[in-house]
Formats: C-alpha cells, sequence, structure tokens
C-alpha cells in the first residue's frame, strides 16, 4: 500500500515539474512584453491601490444616486392605496396635451366623485410606459394586469385639447371604449354626471352595471334633483346602449321622477323613457310608450320636432296593433303617419321613412280586411318612398322598403289569387338580393312567395331561402326575427313532409317549430306564439299519423290547447276556429287508435265549436271543418253502437 502511495506521489510530482518547465518560458516573454509596453507609472503599487478605491467609491456614489432618483419619484408619485370596499373604482391617470392638464384631471375627479363611484388619481408614470406598445391587446392586457393589482374596475386615461377631451377608457374585464367629452365652461359636479355614467357603463361590464345600478337605488332623495336627474338619464342612456334595457328603463323611470319640476328636460326624458318602450316591444310597454308620445304631442309647443314625433307615435301604434288581431291600433297608426306626413317637407330621407312607415300601417290593416283597397294604397305609399329613399340616398331605407313593396305585393297576390302580383314581388325581392341591401328579410318575403306560388320545387327553393336567412338573422343578433323564419321554415318542411313518403321533413318542421318557440314565447309575442303552438300541432298531428305513435298525437293536443289560450273567440275568432278545427284532428286521430269514445266526443266538440264561427263566407275552412266534423260523428256513432271504426 505505502509503495502504491510513493509511486502516485512521484508522477504527481513529475506532472507539475513537466508543467513548469513548459509554462516558465511563455510567462517571461509575456513579462516582457508588458514590461516594453506598459508606462512605468501605471506599474506603480501606490497607484494601483489608491484606482481600486476610486473604482469602489463610483460604484457606491452611483448606487447612492440612483435610490435617490428612485425615492424621489415614489415621494412625487405615491403609489395609490388599492381600491375596497363595494363600490366601482374608477383610476384617472394624469392627463396629456396642453397646459392645465393636472387642473383638468382633478375637474373629472371632482365630476366622477359627485356620483357613487370611488375615484383615484394614479400617476401617469403606472401606466403611460405601457401606451408605447403597438398592439391593443396586448396593451389591454398588461393595464387589465395592473388595474387587478390596484382592485381597480376601469382606467381613464386622455389628453386635453382646449374643451375637448379625447379620453380612453379600459375596464378590467372586457373592450377598450374610445370616448370624447366637450368640458362645459363651469366644469362642476352636475356637468360631469354624463361622464359618470358613460365610464362605468359603456366599459361593458355588465358585472359594473349591477353594483352601479344597486348603488344609484341607495342614493339619497335629498341629492340635487338636476343632478340627480341628469346622472339616471345619462346612466340608462348608456345602458340602452349595451342592450340592458330592463335597467335603462328602471334609470330613465327615476330621472323623470326626478325632473317633475323641470318641464323642458322632462319632455326629452319622457322621449328618451318611449323610445327604449318602443324597443322593448311588449304590448303594456308599447302602450306606456303611446301614452308617453301623446302626452309631449299634447304639452310641447309646435315648433319642436312635432312631425318627428308624431312618426315615432305611429310607429309605437304600428307595433302594437300588429300583436293583436283587430285594426284598432293600426287606423291610429294610420292616421298619426298621415299627420306626420302633412307635417314635413317632402324631399329628405326623413320623409322617405315616415311613407314607408304609413305604408306598413295600410299593408297591416290591409292583410286583415277582405278587400284590397288599403294594399293597393301601401304599394303606391312604398313607391312614393322610393322615389325619395333611393338606393343612392339610403341604401339601408332602400333595402327595406323595396323587402315591404314585396310583402305588399305578395299579400295584394293572394288576395286576388293573382300569379302576377306573387311574381312581380318575387322579382322585388332578387332584385334586393342582387343588391346585396337587405339580405336576410329579402331572402324570408321570397320564400313566403315561392310557398304561396306552389309546387315541391318552388318550396325546396322557399327552404333553402329560409335556410340562408338564418345564417344573417341569428339567435343572438335579432331573436324574433330569427324565431319568425324557423316557423316559415317549419311551415315549408311541413308541406313539403305531406306530400312524402317519409317522415324526415315532419320531424325537421317540428324540431324547427320547437327551435322558433325558444324565443317566440307568449310573454314577448303572445299572437305570434299561438299561431306557431298551431303550426307544431298540425305537424305533430301528422307525424303521429304516419308513425303510429300516440305521443306524438298527444303532443299535438297539448300544443292546440296551448294555442288556445291566446287564440280566444272573442279575441281572434277565426284564428281561435282554426285551432279548434286543429285540435280536433288530434283528438279524432288519437281516438280512432285507441277506440277511445271521450277522444271521439271531445273531438266532435271542437269541429262544432269551429263552425259556430266558419260560415259559408269563410272559404275552404268552413268547408274543410263540416267535412271533419261528419266523419268524426260517423267513428263516435260506430264506436257507441260496438262496432270498431273501419
Amino acid at each position: 500500500m505505502a509503495d502504491w502511495q510513493n509511486a502516485a506521489r512521484q508522477w504527481r510530482e513529475r506532472l507539475r515539474r513537466s508543467a513548469r518547465e513548459c509554462i516558465a518560458p511563455r510567462t517571461t516573454v509575456l513579462k516582457r512584453w508588458y514590461a516594453d509596453r506598459t508606462p512605468a507609472w501605471l506599474r506603480n503599487k501606490t497607484f494601483a491601490r489608491y484606482a481600486s478605491s476610486a473604482g469602489a467609491a463610483l460604484v457606491v456614489g452611483a448606487g447612492l444616486w440612483i435610490a435617490a432618483f428612485v425615492g424621489a419619484y415614489w415621494l412625487l408619485y405615491p403609489m395609490p392605496e388599492p381600491c375596497t370596499g363595494p363600490r366601482v373604482c374608477v383610476l384617472v391617470m394624469g392627463l396629456e396635451g396642453e397646459t392645465f392638464t393636472a387642473q383638468q384631471t382633478h375637474r373629472i375627479r371632482d365630476a366622477l366623485k359627485a356620483s357613487p363611484l370611488d375615484v383615484k388619481i394614479v400617476p401617469g408614470g403606472l401606466f403611460r410606459p405601457l401606451w408605447g406598445d403597438t398592439a391593443r391587446a396586448r396593451l389591454e392586457a398588461l393595464v387589465q394586469r395592473r388595474l387587478a393589482a390596484l382592485h381597480g374596475d376601469v382606467l381613464i386615461a386622455g389628453t386635453v385639447a382646449g374643451r375637448r377631451l379625447q379620453l380612453t377608457v379600459i375596464p378590467a374585464s372586457g373592450d377598450t371604449h374610445e370616448e370624447e367629452v366637450t368640458l362645459p365652461r363651469d366644469f362642476d359636479a352636475a356637468a360631469g354626471l354624463e361622464l359618470t355614467a358613460s365610464t362605468a357603463v359603456v366599459a361593458g361590464a355588465h358585472d359594473l352595471t349591477t353594483t352601479l345600478t344597486k348603488q344609484l337605488a341607495e342614493l339619497p332623495t335629498s341629492r340635487d334633483a338636476a343632478a340627480r336627474a341628469l346622472l339616471f338619464q345619462s346612466y340608462g342612456l348608456s345602458l340602452a346602449a349595451t342592450g340592458a334595457l330592463e335597467r335603462a328603463i328602471w334609470a330613465l323611470r327615476e330621472a323623470a321622477r326626478a325632473n317633475e319640476g323641470d318641464e323642458r328636460d322632462k319632455t326629452q326624458t319622457d322621449l328618451d323613457l318611449a323610445r327604449l318602450l318602443v324597443r322593448d316591444g311588449r304590448p303594456g310597454r308599447l302602450k306606456e310608450a303611446i301614452d308617453l308620445f301623446g302626452k309631449v304631442l299634447t304639452e310641447t309647443e309646435r315648433h319642436l320636432d312635432w312631425g318627428g314625433i308624431r312618426t315615432e307615435l305611429g310607429v309605437a301604434l304600428l307595433k302594437l296593433g300588429g300583436q293583436e288581431e283587430g285594426t284598432a291600433h293600426l287606423r291610429q297608426a294610420e292616421n298619426e303617419l298621415w299627420l306626420a306626413l302633412k307635417a314635413q317637407p317632402r324631399g329628405p330621407l326623413a320623409w322617405a321613412a315616415t311613407e314607408k312607415a304609413y305604408g306598413d300601417a295600410l299593408a297591416a290593416a290591409g292583410a286583415r280586411e277582405p278587400g284590397t283597397r288599403r294594399l293597393v294604397q301601401a304599394v303606391a305609399a312604398y313607391r312614393a318612398a322610393l322615389q325619395e329613399g333611393t338606393r343612392a340616398r339610403g341604401t339601408r331605407l332602400w333595402g327595406e322598403t323595396m323587402v315591404a313593396l314585396g310583402d305588399a305585393l305578395a299579400r295584394l297576390g293572394e288576395h286576388e289569387a293573382s300569379a302576377q302580383h306573387l311574381e312581380e314581388a318575387a322579382a322585388v325581392y332578387r332584385a334586393v338580393l342582387r343588391a346585396q341591401a337587405d339580405q336576410a328579410a329579402a331572402l324570408n318575403g321570397l320564400g313566403n312567395v315561392l310557398m304561396r306560388l306552389g309546387g315541391d320545387a318552388r318550396a325546396q327553393e322557399a327552404i333553402d331561402a329560409y335556410r340562408e336567412a338564418l345564417q344573417t338573422w341569428t339567435r343572438e343578433n335579432a331573436p324574433l326575427d330569427w324565431a319568425m323564419v324557423e316557423n316559415n321554415l317549419g311551415i315549408a318542411l311541413a308541406r313539403l313532409g305531406q306530400r312524402e313518403a317519409g317522415t324526415e321533413k315532419l320531424e325537421e318542421a317540428v324540431a324547427a317549430y320547437r327551435e322558433a318557440l325558444q324565443e317566440c314565447t307568449r310573454e314577448r309575442v303572445p299572437l305570434l306564439w299561438a299561431a306557431t303552438q298551431n303550426n307544431l300541432a298540425s305537424a305533430l298531428q301528422y307525424l303521429g299519423e304516419r308513425t303510429n305513435r300516440p305521443e306524438d298525437l298527444e303532443a299535438a293536443i297539448a300544443a292546440s290547447e296551448e294555442a288556445l289560450k291566446e287564440r280566444t273567440r272573442e279575441r281572434t275568432p277565426l284564428a281561435w276556429a282554426i285551432s279548434q278545427n286543429n285540435l280536433g284532428n288530434a283528438l279524432m286521430s288519437l281516438g280512432k287508435r285507441r277506440y277511445s269514445y271521450w277522444r271521439l266526443k271531445a273531438a266532435v266538440e271542437a269541429y262544432r265549436a269551429a263552425l259556430q264561427v266558419l260560415t259559408p263566407g269563410s272559404g275552404s275552412y268552413y268547408e274543410i271543418a263540416a267535412q271533419n266534423l261528419s266523419i268524426a260523428e260517423a267513428l263516435l256513432y260506430q264506436l257507441s253502437t260496438g262496432k270498431a271504426p273501419q
């Protein structure tokens, strides 16, 4: 063992000696090279010692300067305290631009503090460096991350140019909003309340609107009435822009209560509220809007927008009349729109829009009357509107008027059994499609005309048109229009399915009707809901007869009974009789298959009820109901005498 260790030690010594012998000559050369090229004073040891001390001092001094700079920055621009509490927190960043930006920043803060918001001014250094990022998505992500650190809900930044503010509103979650505000000369708290509402609401986060709604509801009524009214009105209009109609209507009602003492502001608030009620579209809301428009017209002077307000009143009456069976409100709409036309000079697009609405009232009333006088007048009104609202002056108005003209021609062709009018309507719709003006409405109208023209090929073309319309009118962007087209698609599929041997088309029709009923509810559009239930009942009856599935017939009976909840004899006698006939059909089919005396008896009662309204002058409806009654009575007689129906 000792011999092995000695050998290893000797081997290491030889390696070291060899290395020294190899490196020593090279070290000597380097020392000579350094001595030849370096001044003597640099090789002085005293100088080297002082130089190393100065370098250390320089490093320490630089560190102290940096620490002093950072400390001074945070003293001048302290980090704001994170927002606490349940209130919506708005961070206002120091504005840029002309002089007195700090003053404008504080004015905005003071204006916002007049509302129930938690407002803080933050130093620009916290956020402004982020503005150098060119990608908007990256900017929003960085700002929102910093907002989250401060528990803030909204950041306001911007520039000042005179009395114009160009603001950027970035919410903690949602899309960025750009807004331009004009500062009044006396920028007090009340004058800034409009900015308050748009800041918190246009930011787009509905959780913010929920919180702010609760806070506004708790505002004391002792607050200055004008400021309170302005806050609620601005908040309501901002909510309406986001589609939150219920909250917007509530806010404008509060504004109207606060404006009781100021007739001029009260009038504007009433108009804004009435317009939102018309957008809601439910019968009760429409009646309230009609009352408000009438009140404004009664209490205001003629020099205001008298013709425009009458047009809005006429449109509200037209919408209400469209949800009722009679023509009373349609006649009122026709009268109001005629007065509005007389008050407006012919020529501008506003007159063309009123003329188009006048045609809508005539067409809606004409569709419910036996004659064609009003339909002819509606066609003339639409053509007069098209002379002013040409494609060059307003593509949207032109497209809507062309579609309405096609609808009136289609109804006229149906009333007169004239294929010429139907072909003319189809040509109008195709002209709109070529111009790409109002695609979905034109496709829906074209499908309706093709169904009236008849034939399997046209029915298939109508189905294709409806399905293409559903690509534009979706459940998200136009729920009621989407439901209407789904109902029309169901009608086309059901008609084609009745002529085919299989059940595929009938099942697709049932699915389309059920899709439509998801948006076409009894609360929103009661009569359209009842019509769709009636169509569903008819499709289920045909499907049940073809598949021999009793559950389909039971569902058909239930759908007919649902339809009769709105289609009452007093309200809609003809529609009530048609639904009674459909109910009888489903009851008779089920009673025949189950040999049920009570089902057949209920079918006979339904047919007899329908014939109390239907007369020989009712056309094919009377003949069909009378024939069905005869068959049901024969089956009931056979079953009651002990004989099975053949």
